[in-house]
């Protein structure tokens, strides 16, 4: 971790990080089956030192906040056709959403913001989870703008990925 990324984890240890949907389901696949990663289709761009590089990075925090439309989206792409693979996918889900802090931001508080037409209804909510203090880690670059183009604070995990490479 560069120091500056070191210097935002402590910022925002205790008041938390919200991890975008992406890196959620990294994280679900991760846990499963760290073999899967490169497997399964929402996650082979990334390889297993990510997923270890990501599980680090998240452990540093005392809260890790999520929201009700992150883990719906993430449960949805999450979704293969082997029932059995699938199973054990959930319980890592499940075992995941259980050290979650979920936060609810009703939609119809989002749809007035600019963001919503940007951002959708998800990335809104993330912003707004932003706004009340939180610190993003996302690998979605137009996200990462635009939250940060605001003045918020956000990691990109490619950024992460790209020092831990190259130290």
């Amino acid at each position: 971790m560069s120091g500056y990324h070191l210097q935002l984890a402590q910022k925002y240890r205790q008041a938390g990080i919200v991890v975008d949907t992406n890196l959620l389901i990294l994280l679900i696949v991760g846990t499963c089956d760290i073999k899967r990663i490169t497997k399964f289709k929402r996650t082979n761009k990334y390889m297993e030192d990510d997923y270890e590089l990501l599980a680090r990075f998240v452990r540093f925090f005392d809260n890790i906040v999520t929201s009700p439309n992150i883990l719906t989206e993430a449960c949805n792409l999450c979704q293969t056709l082997n029932a059995e693979t699938d199973h054990a996918l959930y319980r890592a889900f499940s075992q995941i959403i259980a050290s979650l802090n979920e936060c609810y931001v009703a939609s119809v508080n989002v749809l007035g913001e600019r963001a919503f037409f940007t951002l959708g209804i998800s990335g809104s909510v993330i912003l707004d989870l932003c706004k009340q203090g939180r610190l993003l880690l996302t690998d979605d670059l137009p996200l990462y703008g635009y939250i940060t183009s605001l003045g918020l604070d956000a990691v990109n995990f490619n950024h992460v990925r790209t020092l831990s490479w190259n130290s």
